[in-house]
């Protein structure tokens, strides 16, 4: 029996997708139809909605067509700004990062890094502008799973919801220093069957002694994980790599290196690890 090929993906059907927030009457575009004139224009350069219109507005009729636009004419400003407004954001990005995951093919095995950021010109008259916490492929610089962090909490409390979006088992997530967590450590060994890289400073002085304790060939108290990747390096940073130390050493001046080695915590391990 033959095997067929598998379907092309197609980002405007993954816009079908998006629930509809509009009454039934009085559609003239539907939603694939305006996030896909969106899509496009800022890929051209549109910065702003009445941009969009505008080069929605200069297309011709077999451009609109590719962009499922049926009636003739481009949906308006005000059109895709109502649309924008009232429809489901975390619906929209749950869609657009699974096609993002996929078009990557798929986050097993692959080195994320889990970072946060504030969105430059989103800020509207006194309100603080958004701060979103994103996984962006190391290798592929591709954005592929996104949540925005709630004004009366920080980035530790999104990432949670952040991982929860990830299927990525055998994968390795970098993280700042503020995630190094035993919560985030637990999550990413325990639900996601992932591995980390964090970052150790100064005002985790507890952490910082379990890493010189390692150093040292001392079993030091962190989440039960086995690997242990010991690196020497000049930055003023510290690494910790599956529950496990990397101690920053001033004095060696010498560049990055690196060896890995079992340290027998626990008698089982997450899942096994390729050195």
């Amino acid at each position: 029996m033959e095997h067929q090929a598998p379907a092309p993906l197609s980002l405007f059907l993954v816009f079908a997708d998006v629930p509809d927030p509009r009454g039934r009457t009085g559609r003239r575009f539907s939603v694939a139809a305006i996030l896909a004139v969106v899509c496009a224009a800022v890929a051209s350069g549109a910065l702003s909605l009445r941009a969009i219109a505008q080069w929605a507005a200069t297309r011709s009729k077999a451009d609109l067509l590719q962009l499922g636009v049926f009636r003739g004419n481009a949906p308006s400003e005000a059109t895709i700004r109502s649309l924008l407004h009232r429809l489901d954001a975390a619906a929209l990005d749950q869609a657009t990062y699974a096609f993002l995951q996929r078009l990557c093919g798929g986050l097993a095995g692959k080195a994320i890094a889990l970072d946060g950021k504030t969105v430059r010109g989103a800020r509207e008259g006194t309100a603080l502008a958004p701060h979103l916490v994103s996984a962006v492929l190391h290798d592929q610089a591709v954005t592929v799973g996104q949540v925005q962090v709630n004004i009366k909490s920080n980035e530790i409390g999104a990432l949670p919801d952040l991982l929860g979006q990830l299927d990525a088992p055998g994968a390795v997530f970098t993280v700042d220093a503020i995630h190094t967590q035993v919560a985030t450590a637990e999550q990413i060994v325990s639900a996601k069957k992932a591995d980390y890289l964090m970052t150790v400073k100064a005002n985790q002085p507890s952490h910082r002694r379990c890493l010189a304790f390692l150093r040292m060939g001392t079993r030091g108290r962190y989440p039960a994980h086995s690997q242990c990747l010991c690196v020497t390096c000049r930055h003023e940073w510290s690494l910790a790599f599956h529950g496990v130390s990397v101690h920053r050493d001033p004095h060696h001046r010498r560049s990055l290196g690196c060896a890995l080695t079992m340290n027998a915590w626990t008698s089982t391990a997450p899942h096994s690890a390729s050195s």
